[in-house]
């Protein structure tokens, strides 16, 4: 029976608006795959850090590794990834190696699978204008390794794999699949839509960021100037000095008593993270996929989002699409799910309907076949 790897242990659990998409892509594809595997697929074996078994469940069909957690620390990190984990590959006989996230092994004796989620440190340099800077380097160098070492690349939607072909045409021989991520179902009744409340509230869920759009949002919830209104930002503090520029601009708004920013939790469920909201604004410029956007929508919440490409193939009919530079219309299109009972109904009619495009064990299925492909071609 041939063997398949999937390395966990260089991914830092829960660093994200509820928690990094790459750890929640990763905690999800374990528990399905191991849901999903039968005997007749390849044996899985899961290499962890000593932090990341604590926030797994008991798997029956996967076998995990443990291995100490090195955290920040990036020599440890470089010393894993390069040394030990392409050695223990052919010490234990790995038939495929699937990466999920880019950073690959520089050389490794098993066929891989790298899993792209985007192109983060390319998009922020050509948005900044200052460089890659050694991270993105690094990062950058580690992508196109991946892509051309890689039997097939697995990207979390299309337009990323459309991304994938236009940044780097040299790698034509590696196939490149997309595989949506799944929707975590909520635990709770999902409301009716509410006509009459005296209050609502309106939700940012991302990481703080200045692309993730918060400072857009803030400039919306202005223009709206509804006293019956409050907004709720919630995400890590990845960029400290953003965060003292958000904090600073909501001090000096004249709605700042409107306004509330919520630090992550990592143990904070996901209804209890959407439960109070009556609106997601989600104005982030740049997105893999954009997991708030069907977390949202699963919850019977309706959703604003900004008008590019992803986000369209995210959420479908299940969003009002506005320009996110548009503080007057975003706040219409606000003013309008609040006034209107209909179009309000149906826009969370849209959104149930739309998630139910997103299943876990579905992914995890599409993955395991992969397993089997790729473990049969030739080395």
């Amino acid at each position: 029976m041939s063997k398949v790897a999937i390395d966990l242990v260089p991914i830092r659990p829960g660093k994200g608006g509820t928690g990094s998409g790459i750890w929640t892509y990763a905690r999800e594809l374990i528990v399905h795959l191991d849901q999903v595997t039968s005997d007749s697929d390849p044996s899985i074996l899961v290499l962890v850090s000593a932090e990341q078994r604590q926030l797994l469940p008991p798997l029956r069909n996967l076998k995990l590794h443990t291995f100490p957690s090195f955290g920040r620390r990036v020599w440890s990190r470089l010393f894993w990834v390069h040394v030990v984990l392409p050695i223990w590959c052919g010490w234990r006989r790995i038939d495929v190696l699937h990466k999920l996230a880019t950073e690959t092994p520089w050389f490794c004796p098993a066929k891989r699978i790298t899993t792209i989620h985007d192109f983060y440190h390319e998009f922020q340099a050509a948005q900044t204008g200052q460089g890659l800077g050694g991270t993105g380097i690094y990062f950058a160098l580690m992508t196109r390794r991946a892509l051309l070492a890689s039997r097939c690349i697995v990207t979390v939607s299309h337009v990323i794999a459309q991304e994938v072909r236009a940044r780097i045409p040299d790698a034509s021989g590696t196939t490149v699949q997309a595989v949506h991520h799944g929707c975590v179902p909520s635990q709770a009744v999902v409301a009716k839509p509410k006509v009459s409340a005296t209050t609502w509230t309106i939700g940012v869920v991302a990481k703080l960021m200045p692309y993730k759009g918060q400072l857009k949002a803030l400039a919306a919830f202005e223009e709206l100037n509804d006293d019956a209104a409050r907004l709720v930002i919630h995400g890590f503090s990845n960029d400290k000095a953003f965060v003292r520029l958000l904090d600073t601009r909501i001090a000096e708004s004249s709605l700042k008593s409107h306004i509330q920013r919520r630090d992550y939790i990592r143990d904070l469920s996901l209804d209890a993270l959407y439960g109070d909201l009556d609106v997601l604004l989600f104005l982030s410029q740049y997105e893999g996929f954009g997991l708030p956007v069907i977390e949202a929508q699963s919850r019977g919440i309706p959703v604003v989002c900004s008008d590019i490409p992803v986000l369209r193939e995210v959420a479908g009919a299940g969003a009002c699409f506005v320009e996110r530079d548009n503080p007057q219309l975003i706040a219409a299109e606000l003013r309008r799910i609040r006034a209107d009972a209909d179009f309000r109904a149906a826009l969370i009619q849209k959104g149930l309907e739309n998630v139910r495009r997103y299943d876990w064990q579905t992914s995890a299925r599409r993955v395991c076949t992969l397993y089997t492909d790729i473990s049969q071609q030739p080395s």
